[in-house]
């Protein structure tokens, strides 16, 4: 069974323990529990452009901290934090159980991955469908 803390102003002494459990000394490309907000609002902005509001309950948001790819000649990994966002009706959860630490080596780079429903897949694709693009069969 998944675990999740929602993300609040309440709960952010929470959500440092987690995050400070996991990263244990580890700070430079770490995830703290600080830097929620702003990868929240990117989160939503993303689901925003593809779904209603009313629909985006489930959604989730794979995070992996680090920032932009070192250079290859570079030797060294760096430690990181993976993670997973959950859409509730009206905010957003930690999956606790998905907070771990990790190493990505030269080259690589954190990021963050979309993932929706097959219900909000659909519905994504109608709605590009119907505002974004048309067949070659139709005239301009």
């Amino acid at each position: 069974m998944k675990r999740i803390v929602n993300i609040t102003t309440k709960n952010k002494s929470k959500l440092n323990k987690i995050f400070t459990d996991v990263n244990g000394a580890a700070l430079t490309h770490t995830a703290m529990a600080y830097q929620l907000d702003d990868i929240i609002m990117q989160a939503e902005s993303k689901i925003n452009a593809l779904l209603p509001k009313k629909n985006s309950a489930g959604a989730r948001l794979h995070v992996i901290s680090g920032g932009s790819a070192t250079q290859t000649a570079y030797k060294y990994s760096r430690t990181v934090t993976a993670y997973t966002l959950e859409r509730g009706a009206k905010s957003w959860f930690l999956v606790t159980d998905s907070v771990k630490r990790r190493e990505i080596y030269p080259g690589h780079a954190g990021g963050e991955r979309l993932e929706l429903t097959p219900a909000q897949s659909e519905l994504a694709v109608q709605r590009f469908k119907k505002h974004n693009f048309m067949t070659q069969e139709q005239e301009v």
